[in-house]
């Protein structure tokens, strides 16, 4: 049975590069990425690192669908 990967190397890679993008910038990112590397399943996450990943993943709130999760 093959082992599951984690969130962050499930991401899209748009919203990867975006965060990788923001980095620099903003501490909270390197959280966020450490978070979804720890996370198996979406609902592992805190609402705080699903908000972070919608503000620095450049993610509109309306334009994701349940689909995106």
């Amino acid at each position: 049975m093959a082992e599951l990967e984690t969130l962050l190397h499930r991401l899209k890679p748009e919203i990867h590069n975006a965060l990788i993008n923001n980095i620099d910038d903003y501490s909270t990112v390197c959280y966020t990425l450490a978070e979804l590397d720890n996370a198996m399943f979406y609902d592992d996450l805190t609402m705080s690192t699903i908000k972070n990943i919608h503000l620095f993943g450049d993610l509109s709130m309306s334009k994701t669908s349940s689909w995106d999760w």
